[in-house]
C-alpha cells in the first residue's frame, strides 16, 4: 500500500518525518509534535543541514 493511501484511509496528513524520527513516531515512542520541535531546534543550531 502506498504511503498516501495509507493516510488518506488513516485521515492523518502526511508527515515530514523520515528516517529514525518517523520510526519513533510510528512506535509511540515519541509524538510527532516532539519530533517536529526537535528538528526545527537542530536545524536552527546547524543551518548548513
Amino acid at each position: 500500500m502506498s504511503e498516501n493511501v495509507s493516510f488518506a484511509q488513516s485521515g492523518r496528513s502526511p508527515s515530514l518525518l523520515s528516517g529514525l524520527p518517523q520510526r519513533l513516531v510510528q512506535d509511540g515512542v515519541i509524538s510527532e509534535d516532539a519530533a517536529n520541535t526537535a528538528l526545527a531546534a537542530a536545524k536552527e543550531r546547524n543551518p548548513t543541514s
